[in-house]
């Protein structure tokens, strides 16, 4: 099958673990010829840097196509939002088109292409925002703006046959800001790159950094990302700062408007490591003993399932499919007493190991993006393509 994925708007690393790079790297795996189209931005040190426009093949064979936007990326193309991919879709002739946006007037090429050449191409959306993600400074103008794209969608989505949010509460933002029927809609979580987990040798990193960072046998708990004040971090840490027999491995850059916050609560139980690779994230979630998330949602939370150990997250609606028959649990209380309490009921109790059990389990399969590819295709098997 011929697979197009179009994802216009979002910065485009090569090898970086996002959804755009793995769900066509394991499409391709299932045998799928797949197409990429992304923008000429990447996500450099210096911020966000234009690359220009190119075509390349990666290394699974997967075909990138780098895409200006119509007017570039002023407020008036932004507002645009159009990537010419005409001549893509005539060339290629995919059978599934996957649109990484409700937002992208580049939706009406497809279905032109849809209704004058392959009437039996697939088409679907999904959508990564949500009220906190996306959100301009004047509620009237955040109104406007998901209006006119509500109108947009009204025209486009009888050629749609689903649409899928990253999280459930992405799923109600689709069905809210959109206006989009329920029964369209569903989720399509995100997940981890298991061929990059290292499990063969997870024993072995396990026993390397508890020799390391816990020479007293320390329980060895896990955070981090983009650490920023809605990430809650500084609580976590001032939650650890008095636990005998815990330490904390922090990774990831400190926002700069954060850093006095989180070095006045350190004391010797947490460690910060600093920006890390993918695989090096892999490799420090496979040797703790528990992740902590104590604040808003990030991929992470996803990837620390794939990597089968038990997580505490913080509760928010909709945050259950998480706990997939016991490998997750999850916070109320978020507040320094609250997350204290969390990790002590956790620390090598009986509930503990029966989520270390669950964790190591086929349950988490599910956040491995071999299992989300499958999932994508999902229509395709019900329109027999």
């Amino acid at each position: 099958m011929k697979i197009l994925h179009v994802a216009p708007l979002s910065p485009y690393n090569v090898d970086w673990s996002y959804q755009d790079n793995l769900l066509p790297k394991y499409q391709r795996k299932l045998g799928h010829d797949v197409w990429v189209v992304v923008s000429p931005f990447e996500n450099q040190a210096n911020g966000k840097v234009d690359v220009g426009e190119s075509n390349f093949i990666l290394d699974d064979g997967v075909k990138v196509f780098r895409r200006r936007r119509f007017l570039g990326n002023n407020f008036i193309g932004k507002a645009i939002s159009f990537t010419d991919i005409n001549d893509i879709l005539n060339e290629y002739k995919p059978d599934f088109i996957m649109i990484h946006s409700l937002m992208t007037l580049s939706v009406f090429q497809i279905i032109e292409y849809k209704k004058k050449i392959n009437p039996n191409c697939v088409i679907i959306q999904d959508n990564h925002l949500d009220e906190n993600i996306g959100k301009k400074k004047n509620k009237f103008l955040t109104d406007v703006f998901y209006g006119y794209w509500k109108i947009i969608n009204s025209f486009s989505k009888k050629y749609i046959s689903k649409y899928y949010g990253v999280t459930p509460w992405r799923q109600e933002f689709i069905i809210n800001r959109f206006g989009i029927e329920r029964e369209k809609t569903d989720i399509m979580i995100m997940g981890a790159d298991v061929d990059n987990i290292d499990f063969k040798n997870k024993g072995r990193l396990f026993n390397e950094y508890h020799q390391k960072y816990c020479p007293n046998g320390e329980f060895l708990i896990v955070s981090g990302g983009k650490i920023e004040k809605n990430k809650k971090t500084h609580l976590l840490i001032r939650a650890v700062k008095d636990i005998i027999g815990v330490k904390l491995l922090v990774f990831g850059t400190i926002a700069d408007d954060y850093k006095e916050e989180i070095y006045k609560n350190m004391n010797e139980n947490t460690i910060l490591l600093g920006w890390k690779s993918p695989n090096d994230i892999n490799d420090i979630l496979l040797a703790s003993d528990l992740a902590v998330f104590p604040g808003q949602h990030s991929v992470l939370w996803e990837q620390a399932c794939a990597c089968k150990i038990p997580c505490l997250f913080a509760l928010w609606d909709g945050m259950s499919y998480l706990n997939n028959g016991g490998n997750s649990d999850f916070i109320s209380d978020i507040s320094v007493e609250g997350i204290k309490n969390a990790i002590l009921g956790h620390k090598y109790t009986s509930k503990y190991y029966e989520m270390k059990k669950v964790a190591n389990s086929e349950a988490t399969d599910v956040f491995s993006y071999k299992s989300i590819a499958l999932k994508s295709l999902e229509c395709c098997n019900d329109n027999n393509v």
